[in-house]
């Protein structure tokens, strides 16, 4: 299983926010623990390391905390094709158009995201962290 993981479930766990942070935690520990492979992209991890930055205000802890999700999560590049996708896509929010452009270029199969709302249009199976451990945590 191949997992597209949003930029807000990141912020979560580089921020450790509440009451996102335990959900998504125990999310990742159970991609890892079943070998889920986890991906995202280079906006996503731009997004990420920008707000993050913002909450932390510590430039070192927002650097490792941000190596650290590189450790569990391939960051994939942003392509034209993707670009392409996404303004044809029929998406309202583009930012949601371009991960989810991604995801499928990368032949993901689910989008983890607290934002489900933003990919009403997408194909692909979209959860939250909560949601996916209460479907595949059995």
């Amino acid at each position: 299983m191949k997992l597209f993981i949003d930029a807000n479930i990141l912020i979560d766990i580089l921020t450790e926010r509440k009451p996102f942070y335990n959900s998504a935690t125990a999310f990742v520990t159970f991609c890892l623990e079943n070998n889920y492979e986890m991906v995202t992209n280079t906006l996503c991890i731009s997004n990420t390391y920008y707000l993050g930055q913002q909450i932390i205000r510590n430039q070192n802890i927002t650097k490792k905390k941000i190596e650290s999700i590189n450790s569990f999560c391939k960051v994939e590049d942003m392509t034209q094709n993707q670009l392409d996708t996404s303004f044809q896509s029929g998406f309202v929010d583009f930012e949601d158009a371009l991960h989810n452009a991604c995801a499928i270029e990368n032949q993901c199969t689910h989008i983890i995201t607290r934002d489900k709302k933003g990919f009403k249009k997408s194909y692909l199976k979209v959860l939250t962290p909560t949601l996916f451990l209460t479907q595949y945590d059995s």
